[in-house]
């Protein structure tokens, strides 16, 4: 690999200093640099036979705030090489600050994001999670803060669960048909977790929105939908692969509402 970027060089440079797993997972990305703007973080994880969290750990190892920072290097060196070719470093800066380059490296990434949505692992627990939304009796939605009030109100958007829906404050007696609908993003919160345990006791269904599995709650849900969020996005940013996975989840589960009168 020629050190084109700086992270390919801040791996080589650190590979010394790396866990076995961490190093396996550094060699692929060195071998492999294309990849990592065109596939996705799962899949290369697999291909370097690492878990997928060991990516985001490699990232913050060398520096950055998290994977989406190298794919985001990575593409924005394979733009300049197919549109600028080998114009002057003055004339590359101008398209680095071009508002059109800014707007379109939003947009790609937000795009990425939503595109991830759709690997094979996540539709399984998206189609799991809607499953269990259609059938549950009870759905119960934290509203501690900004991000699980917006959980809240787009959760009311879904016909087929909107008469469900009640405060989790009101979560007493719990059964497998009643469910935990709830929202996990960094920066991660105690309270998140309190109120996920609290679920989990109590025998409820946990259906999960997070950006990471290394989210506390991750471990206490029946269904996990990983919504991953890019680090160079703003707050609004973030919501958009949650807002994409309540969509999904809102059409799964209208479909499963269709087809149960049909089934008595």
């Amino acid at each position: 690999m020629s050190h084109e970027s700086p992270f390919g060089q801040r791996l080589v440079d650190r590979l010394d200093d790396m866990s076995p797993q961490l190093r396996r997972a550094a060699l692929y990305l060195i071998e492999h640099p294309r990849e990592i703007a065109l596939v996705s973080m799962r899949e290369m994880a697999r291909k370097a036979g690492v878990q997928p969290a060991t990516m985001t750990r490699l990232a913050h190892f060398i520096g950055a705030n998290g994977f989406d920072d190298l794919r985001t290097e990575r593409a924005q060196l394979i733009r300049r090489a197919r549109f600028i070719g080998a114009q002057p470093p003055d004339t590359i800066r101008l398209v680095q600050n071009c508002p059109v380059a800014i707007a379109s490296d939003v947009l790609a990434q937000m795009g990425r994001q939503v595109a991830q949505l759709a690997e094979a692992d996540n539709l399984a627990r998206i189609c799991a999670a809607a499953r269990d939304l259609a059938a549950a009796s009870r759905v119960f939605v934290p509203m501690m803060y900004l991000s699980s009030e917006t959980c809240l109100r787009y959760a009311q958007a879904i016909p087929s669960i909107a008469g469900k829906l009640e405060l989790a404050s009101a979560l007493q007696g719990g059964s497998r048909d009643h469910v935990f609908l709830t929202l996990s993003l960094q920066p991660y919160s105690p309270v998140d977790l309190e109120m996920a345990e609290r679920a989990h006791l109590l025998g409820a269904t946990i259906i999960l929105l997070t950006d990471s599995e290394t989210s506390p709650v991750f471990a206490l849900a029946d269904h996990a939908v990983i919504c991953p969020t890019g680090s160079q996005l703003g707050a609004c940013g973030k919501l958009i692969p949650v807002l994409a996975a309540i969509e999904t989840l809102s059409a799964v589960v209208r479909h499963h509402a269709m087809q149960t009168p049909l089934q008595h």
